[in-house]
C-alpha cells in the first residue's frame, strides 16, 4: 500500500552513525551465499573499512544505480555496489536492517523504500480533494501555508485558518494565510487584529531605522509650527518632546557607545520587541507601543485637522513592535528570535536573529548551540551577513560580503573581533570570510519556516 506524505527537510541523506565492525549469526567460517541465493529483500556487499555497522542496526542508503553487478547505494558520503535480487530505482531511498557479516561482507534485509520529489499544487490539490475540501485559491494557499509551517493537512486545520481568515475585510492574500498558519503553530489568538498586523508586516517588512526618522522629523514639525504649537495643551507638548528620547530605547550608535551601553541598548531594544529575556541590562520598563498608542490619542483630541501625517506614522511603527512582538512570541517556542536594531545616524536598520534548543531549557542551555545571524547595512562595504555559532566556550564565525574589497576590508576586524573573544574566555574557530554567491540573497525572513517550493514528496513502500 502506497502512502504520501511531506518532508520539510532538503538533506536528504544524512550520514549512518557508524560504530566498531561486528560479525552477524552467520559466522565467519561460512560461506557467503551466492547473489543467486538472495532473496528480494536482501543484499550484500563488501563495505570499504569507513563503513561498520552493528547487528541489527537500522541505516539508509540512496539508490545512484543499477547495473548487471547489482545496485549501487550511497552511505553518506561513501559509495557501495551490493549483490541483490531486489527491484531498485535510482533516486530512491532504502532502509535497511544489518544482519550481520559474513566473511568481510555486509549482509542486509530492506525494511522499506522511499523516493522523494518536490512537491507541486498539484499535490496540495489532489490531498485536498481526498479530504472532500474544495480545492479553490484560497484554500490551496491555506493548505500550502500549512505544510510550510510543518502542521498536519487536515480538514480541521484547513475550516479553522479559514474561518480565520473570514474575519479581514478583504479577499486573503498568501501572506494572510501564512500569518494565519503561524499563529496556529504558535498557539496564539487567531484574532483579526493579530492576523492584520502580522501580515501586513510579512508581506512589506518595514524597517524600524525608517520609521523613526520619520516619525523624528514629523514630531519636529510639529513642535516647530507656530500655528500647531500654539493649539497644544502644555501636556501634549510635554508627551512630543519626550518622545524622541523614548524612540531612542530602540537605536543603537555604535560608534559614540561603550560596549557597556550598547549592550543595555539592544536589551531595551529586545524588550521592547518581546524578548524580555534577552539580558539583564533592561534599563527601562515602560511600553513604547503603548507610548505611541497614548501620544496618537491625544494628537487625535487636540489637533485632528493637523497632524494627520504623525498619527499615521505612530500607528504604523505601532503595528510594526506589535508584529515583531507577535512574532518573538510565536517563535519562541520553536527555539528562535528576531530583532531589528535601527542604526545611528544612517538610520539603517540591522536585523538579527537568535536560534536556540527549546528542548534543553532554551539558549544558555550547556552543551547546546546557539546560532547568531545577523545582516547589517554599512555604508563603506553593503550588507554584511554574518552567522555566529556558540558552542559552550567554542565559537566559529561566518562573513558573507558583497565584493572582493570588502573581504579584505573585513580581514583586520575579524582578527580584533577574535582576540576580543579570546579574552573573554571564548576558543574560536578560524573565522571564514567569503563573497557572496549573486544568487545568496542579503536578507533575514521574520519567521523560519519552510519555503514551499523547498518541500518534498515521500512516496513509501513498506
Amino acid at each position: 500500500m502506497q502512502q504520501i506524505g511531506v518532508t520539510a527537510s532538503n538533506a536528504l541523506v544524512s550520514s549512518p552513525s557508524f560504530a566498531g565492525s561486528a560479525t552477524g549469526s552467520a559466522g565467519m567460517g561460512q560461506e557467503p551465499p551466492a547473489s543467486s541465493l538472495l532473496g528480494p529483500g536482501q543484499l550484500q556487499f563488501e563495505g570499504p573499512p569507513e563503513l561498520q555497522f552493528e547487528p541489527g542496526q537500522m541505516v539508509e542508503g540512496q539508490v545512484v544505480g543499477t547495473g548487471d553487478a547489482g545496485v549501487t547505494l550511497m552511505f553518506g558520503d561513501t559509495q557501495v555496489t551490493a549483490s541483490t535480487n531486489g527491484m531498485f530505482v535510482p533516486g530512491q531511498f532504502v532502509s535497511l536492517q544489518v544482519d550481520g557479516q559474513v566473511q568481510g561482507k555486509w549482509l542486509m534485509g530492506v525494511a522499506g523504500t522511499h523516493h522523494e520529489a518536490p512537491i507541486s499544487e498539484q499535490d496540495v490539490t489532489d490531498s485536498l480533494m481526498a479530504l472532500d475540501v474544495q480545492p479553490t485559491e484560497g484554500n490551496v494557499e491555506v493548505a500550502k501555508a500549512l505544510l510550510s509551517m510543518g502542521l498536519p493537512l487536515s480538514e480541521a486545520n484547513i475550516g479553522e485558518l479559514a474561518q480565520a481568515l473570514a474575519q479581514l475585510s478583504r479577499e486573503a492574500s498568501p501572506s494572510d494565510a501564512t500569518a494565519a498558519a503561524f499563529l496556529k503553530a504558535s498557539s496564539l489568538p487567531l484574532t483579526g487584529s493579530n492576523l492584520g498586523s502580522l501580515s501586513s508586516f510579512l508581506a512589506m517588512q518595514p524597517f524600524i531605522g525608517l520609521q523613526l526618522m520619520n516619525l523624528e522629523t514629523s514630531l519636529r514639525r510639529l513642535l516647530n509650527g507656530n500655528d500647531t504649537r500654539s493649539s497644544m495643551s502644555e501636556r501634549l507638548v510635554e508627551l512630543l518632546e519626550e518622545t524622541p528620547s523614548k524612540l531612542g530605547l530602540l537605536a543603537l550608535a555604535p560608534r559614540q557607545q561603550s560596549a557597556q551601553a550598547l549592550a543595555r541598548q539592544m536589551a531595551d531594544a529586545a524588550y521592547q520587541q518581546g524578548s524580555g529575556a534577552m539580558g539583564p541590562f533592561v534599563s527601562d520598563d515602560s511600553d513604547l507601543s503603548a507610548w505611541l498608542a497614548a501620544v496618537r490619542e491625544r494628537l487625535n483630541s487636540e489637533l485632528p485637522g493637523h497632524a494627520a501625517s504623525t498619527m499615521s506614522l505612530l500607528s504604523e511603527m505601532q503595528q510594526n513592535l506589535q508584529a515583531i512582538r507577535l512574532l518573538n512570541n510565536g517563535a519562541a517556542a520553536q527555539g528562535s528570535q528576531y530583532l531589528q536594531l535601527p542604526l545611528r545616524p544612517s538610520n539603517e536598520t540591522a536585523e538579527a536573529r537568535l536560534i536556540y534548543h527549546v528542548e534543553t531549557g532554551g539558549y544558555g542551555a550547556a552543551g547546546e548551540e546557539i546560532v547568531i545571524e545577523l545582516l547589517v547595512p554599512t555604508t563603506s562595504m553593503g550588507t554584511v551577513s554574518w552567522r555566529i555559532a556558540v558552542c559552550d566556550r567554542r565559537v566559529s564565525l561566518d562573513v558573507a560580503l558583497e565584493t572582493d574589497a570588502a573581504c579584505e576590508a573585513v580581514k583586520s576586524s575579524l582578527v580584533l573581533l577574535t582576540s576580543r573573544l579570546e579574552a573573554l574566555g571564548f576558543e574560536v574557530d578560524a573565522p571564514v570570510w567569503r563573497r557572496r554567491a549573486s544568487s545568496e540573497q542579503p536578507r533575514l525572513t521574520p519567521i523560519r519556516t519552510t519555503v514551499f517550493e523547498s518541500l518534498e514528496r515521500i512516496d513509501i513502500q513498506a
